[in-house]
């Protein structure tokens, strides 16, 4: 079965530095072995990330995020069976988002489905923006 799983932690480091393109970089090699897709946005004080992929994959991924001492506070906000994929496009895409563009994703957990689907769709558009800003012709 393929699962989609959205989660945020707080970052304890800066944003946009080593740290992040270290998960960033870690991400894309580990996620293309084991068939995971997703994206990853980078607030100031925060990371919301999806997974999609097959459902052991997924999970097991997501417990080693859980230990990882670069996330805290790490915190699944929806975990759903899906017949589609948003992000199949991204072995892990990453945004940073400013405060001012960040609104949507300034909620403290636990969140509304509304909510969760509308980050969801929110990460996807913002992803297929950079797919089309990043393509090449």
């Amino acid at each position: 079965m393929t699962i989609r799983l959205l989660y945020t932690s707080r970052a304890p480091h800066p944003m946009g530095g080593q740290t992040d393109l270290d998960i960033l970089t870690q991400s894309l090699e580990n996620n293309s072995k084991l068939h995971i897709t997703g994206y990853l946005v980078r607030v100031p004080k925060a990371f919301f990330q999806v997974l999609e992929g097959p459902e052991d994959k997924v999970l097991d991924l997501f417990e080693k995020i859980k230990t990882d001492h670069r996330h805290s506070d790490v915190t699944i906000l929806s975990c759903e069976p899906i017949e589609t994929t948003l992000f199949d496009q991204w072995a892990m895409g990453y945004r940073m988002l400013s405060e001012e563009r960040a609104a949507l994703f300034d909620k403290e957990p636990p969140m509304s489905e509304t909510e969760t689907v509308a980050i969801v769709h929110a990460m996807h558009k913002i992803a297929t923006a950079d797919l089309r800003t990043y393509k090449i012709r």
